[in-house]
């Protein structure tokens, strides 16, 4: 049975983008109060909601799923919610949600609407994302501009993921770390209880362990280096140290109903089976291979499908419009070598979590 449920959210100002790295609004954003009836939202048992609350890490987890669900379950159904903001840390999205701050960029993946990402515009309304788009403060559509609140309340989610910054995670020595971790985690948990739309329906919650920065002098930036090199003798030290905290302090205390371990699949990637280059487009973010590895986990990992089974038809991940349409830019086709790599690493990650194992 269908229950249909009417929003009515209150957005109350617009920011900027900001460059990758950095977790303040950017100066010289205006405020641009606006109100916004939120689109109706159908909840249907027959659907999975996923909703993630992340960076730009959980971008490049997200970016290749819609094809990846498409390609391989065709008749599932399926909606994924990303919210976003560059660099966020638990305690940013803390500090947005107590000031109802409407400072993200929300995108939603329908299955029963097509093979692409829909962006919300400033006014709640949902629009098909366009290949090139860029979200400037400049422009009023260009949809960073919601509350966490929006996306909470956009579906009657079953699942919703949350991930750390890097160094958060690894309790390093730096201004990057929280040492409140599970407080933080833990008001967001009760955030998302509070508004949840549907409270006979309660969602679940899980877990993203983002990779670290690459271990290449040519890749990683020089404050990240000093960092690393300040913690930490090697990638691999900070790859376990993170593992650990998410095992040991985390799980026991959120019981995640699913911990999505996308460092573990890239750090056994690294291990043997593709270079830094191969795996990083700069000196955080995934390579088109890591975006579709990382898919290809959530995809197993959300679904309980096995990694070896899948189909790794060429991905339609990029979009463009024309005048009347919006439609798939481009294919990326998986190789047999790139396929063997994947069925290995995201295998071994699902299969041991929390550890590394290296090419044999």
């Amino acid at each position: 049975m269908k229950r249909l449920f009417t929003l009515l959210l209150a957005i109350t100002c617009l920011f900027g983008l900001v460059a990758c790295g950095n977790t303040a609004a950017p100066a010289g954003t205006t405020a641009q109060p606006t109100e916004t009836t939120a689109p109706k939202v159908e909840k249907d048992d027959g659907v999975l909601r996923v909703l993630m609350i992340g960076h730009s890490l959980g971008n490049d987890a997200m970016w290749m799923q819609p094809s990846v669900f498409m390609n391989e379950a065709p008749d599932m159904k399926v909606v994924i919610g990303f919210l976003y903001y560059t660099g966020c840390q638990l305690k940013r999205h803390v500090d947005f949600a107590k000031g109802n701050e409407a400072v993200y960029g929300y995108m939603e993946f329908d299955s029963e609407k097509g093979e692409y990402w829909w962006q919300a515009n400033s006014m709640g309304e949902m629009n098909p994302y366009q290949y090139g788009t860029t979200v400037s403060g400049a422009d009023p559509n260009s949809g960073r501009s919601q509350t966490s609140l929006f996306a909470i309340q956009r579906q009657d989610w079953d699942v919703v993921v949350t991930q750390g910054y890097p160094w958060e995670v690894a309790k390093v020595k730096s201004t990057s770390y929280d040492p409140n971790l599970i407080g933080n985690m833990e008001f967001i948990k009760q955030y998302v209880l509070e508004h949840d739309i549907d409270k006979e329906t309660t969602p679940k919650f899980g877990w993203n362990m983002v990779w670290t920065f690459p271990d290449d002098d040519e890749l990683i930036r020089a404050n990240d280096r000093q960092t690393m090199n300040a913690n930490f003798a090697t990638v691999e030290d900070y790859y376990l140290k993170s593992a650990e905290i998410v095992r040991d302090e985390l799980m026991p205390e959120f019981n995640f109903v699913h911990v999505f371990p996308s460092s573990t699949a890239y750090i056994n990637a690294l291990s043997g089976y593709k270079t830094t280059k191969e795996m990083y487009r700069d000196y955080a973010h995934a390579s088109d291979f890591g975006r579709t590895m990382i898919a290809y986990l959530w995809y197993c990992t959300l679904t309980g499908a096995k990694i070896e089974e899948c189909k790794f038809a060429p991905i339609n991940y990029q979009y463009q419009k024309d005048e009347v349409a919006y439609y798939m830019k481009q294919d990326l086709v998986i190789t047999e070598e790139d396929k063997a790599v994947i069925i290995e690493v995201v295998g071994n990650a699902i299969a041991k979590p929390y550890e590394i194992t290296p090419k044999a």
